[in-house]
């Protein structure tokens, strides 16, 4: 079977999963190029023994799904990568972007495109003095809640550009990085 990707309409890798059905009433994954994050043997018990379509749907749901969260970050590095580091795991299921005074940790569930839980953590290190805070960008539940709303790129993109607006007379540096992922 062939999987094909795509994100914002670009094509990317293809996966396979090859599949010996000489039992049709119990297929086999003999082999595959799937992401190692890929939870292969629950699929195959809970849809592969079911039916193929079943199967071949989650797999391209979640091949797809793992793409756009890779490919938002990406994106993400490219535009914002002297402003903030990004930070991900494997599967790109948890992802924080780093400022110089907070976090942004963000959680996809694996079929996801957009991140289901986001949290704000606050750099303790950092005194708190009333300069530090007048400068602290104001983190309501609405901002935050444009990373439930749009890709990561987007989201970073209406977020700064909020942030710079409030803040344009606030002296407020962002840490240089490159994102890590």
């Amino acid at each position: 079977m062939r999987f094909d990707t795509c994100y914002h309409g670009h094509y990317y890798e293809i996966f396979y999963v090859f599949l010996d059905l000489k039992d049709p009433s119990n297929p086999q994954i003999v082999a595959h190029t799937l992401p190692n994050c890929m939870p292969l043997r629950m699929w195959v018990e809970k849809y592969l023994r079911l039916d193929v379509q079943s199967f071949t749907q989650c797999v391209s749901l979640h091949l797809n799904s793992y793409i756009a969260r890779r490919e938002q970050i990406r994106e993400a590095e490219t535009e914002f990568a002297s402003q903030v580091e990004i930070v991900a795991s494997d599967s790109f299921q948890d992802v924080d972007v780093d400022f110089q005074e907070y976090r942004i940790k963000l959680h996809y569930a694996l079929d996801q495109r957009l991140p289901s839980e986001v949290e704000r953590v606050v750099n303790a290190t950092l005194p708190a003095t009333p300069r530090v805070v007048a400068t602290r960008p104001n983190l309501s539940k609405q901002s935050l809640s444009l990373f439930k709303e749009k890709p990561l790129d987007a989201a970073l993109r209406s977020f700064l550009s909020h942030f710079l607006v409030c803040n344009k007379h606030a002296k407020y540096h962002y840490r240089p990085s490159s994102v890590k992922y």
